[in-house]
C-alpha cells in the first residue's frame, strides 16, 4: 500500500514537471503577441477644432468612433489626437522584437506631390513614440504621414480603406523607457461625407 501511495505521488509529481515543461514552452509564444489598438480605446489629447462658424451650428461632439474607429464628427474641421499606451507582452521585461508599425486608414485625397498639390486637406499621422523614465526626453521611432506615404506606390486618394506598413528597426527598452503610439487627423474643409479615419494600429514582426 506504501508502494501504490509512492507511485501515486511519482505520477503527480511527472505530469507536474510535464505542465511546467509545457508552460515554460509556450512562454515565448505568447511573448511575441502582437500590440494592436482601435482609436477608440486611446485617450483623447492635444485636439485643435477649427469650425469657422459658432459651435452652436453643429452638434457638441466634434469627434466620433463608431466600431472603434476614429473621425470627425458632422462638420467639424481641425485635429483630432489619441495617445495609446504600449505595453510590454513579456512578463520578464525583455525585447517583445516587433520590426514593423500597421495602420489601417481612409485618406480621401492621399498623397501630396510637388506638381499635383493633393493630400493637404486631409491627413493620418501615427507615430511610435518611446520616453525615457528618468529625463522625460521624447524621441520618434517610426511615423506614418498618409500625405507622404502610400501602400499602393500611388496617389492613394478616394475613400478605400488602406493598409500601411511602416517597417522599423528598434530594441525595446521597456526597463529605462515608456512607449506609445500618437495618431492624428486633420481636417481642413468640411464635408459630411469625406473625412479621414483611423482604424486600427498594430505593432507586430513580418
Amino acid at each position: 500500500m506504501y508502494q501504490t501511495h509512492l507511485s501515486k505521488v511519482s505520477r503527480i509529481v511527472a505530469l507536474l514537471a510535464v505542465a511546467l515543461a509545457i508552460g515554460g514552452l509556450t512562454r515565448p509564444v505568447f511573448a511575441l503577441q502582437d500590440w494592436t489598438a482601435v482609436p477608440a480605446g486611446c485617450p483623447g489629447t492635444d485636439n485643435n477644432f477649427y469650425s469657422g462658424a459658432p459651435s452652436a451650428a453643429f452638434p457638441v461632439a466634434r469627434f466620433i468612433v463608431p466600431g472603434g474607429r476614429l473621425s470627425f464628427n458632422a462638420s467639424h474641421t481641425g485635429y483630432i489626437a489619441i495617445v495609446c499606451n504600449v505595453d510590454n507582452p513579456r512578463d520578464l521585461g525583455t525585447n517583445p522584437a516587433w520590426d514593423q508599425l500597421e495602420v489601417t486608414y481612409i485618406d480621401p485625397d492621399g498623397v501630396h506631390t510637388v506638381d499635383v498639390h493633393t493630400g493637404d486637406t486631409y491627413q493620418v499621422l501615427v507615430q511610435l513614440i518611446r520616453v525615457n523614465k528618468i529625463t522625460g526626453i521624447q524621441s520618434v521611432i517610426t511615423e506614418f504621414n498618409s500625405n507622404n506615404d502610400c501602400p499602393l506606390g500611388s496617389f492613394c486618394d478616394g475613400t478605400a480603406v488602406r493598409r500601411m506598413i511602416k517597417p522599423l528597426t528598434h530594441v525595446f527598452d521597456f526597463a529605462n523607457y515608456a512607449y506609445a503610439v500618437y495618431g492624428r487627423l486633420y481636417r481642413r474643409e468640411a464635408h459630411l461625407t469625406v473625412k479621414p479615419i483611423l482604424i486600427q494600429m498594430r505593432l507586430n514582426n513580418r
